[in-house]
């Protein structure tokens, strides 16, 4: 888990790195079909959402890595997870694809609670659902969802 990397990955001697390690995690999170390494990835961008996303998260030093993570997470995890769950080599019937959508809703559970109604509508329902033209029941199904 990554209950304590935040002062890892915020030190000194790391923040130059920090780029490559959420590009890394990232690839893990999007394009590895290996169900247990994706949902560690997935786990991992979820604990950073739940520590870094809310404003005031951040010391002032480091606001600009949270502005960047933010925008990482909306454009690049969020409809990444989305397409590869609406990818036709998902098996939704498969108990450790099940848990990465568990992964998933979480983090967007996650998202919203830390960014709030107005951000989550533009993140997730605006450049993801709207955008692969999921029908109308689809994307109030997920307006009205909480936790």
């Amino acid at each position: 888990a990554t209950y304590h990397v935040t002062p890892v990955l915020l030190s000194n001697n790391n923040i130059s790195s920090i780029e490559q390690v959420l590009q890394y995690m990232s690839e893990g999170a999007l394009n590895v079909q290996e169900p247990i390494l994706k949902k560690t990835c997935i786990m991992f961008f979820r604990e950073l959402v739940d520590q870094w996303a809310a404003d005031g998260s951040m010391p002032n030093e480091r606001v600009a890595v949270q502005r960047g993570f933010n925008q990482f997470v909306g454009e690049t995890i969020v409809p990444g997870l989305v397409k590869s769950i609406l990818d036709p080599a998902f098996n939704e019937k498969d108990a450790m694809q099940a848990r990465n959508v568990s992964q998933v809703a979480k983090l967007l559970s996650v998202l919203r609670e830390k960014r709030g109604d107005s951000e989550y509508e533009q993140i997730f329902i605006g450049n993801v659902l709207l955008t692969l033209h999921c029908s109308s029941e689809i994307v109030d199904a997920f307006r009205a969802a909480r936790d």
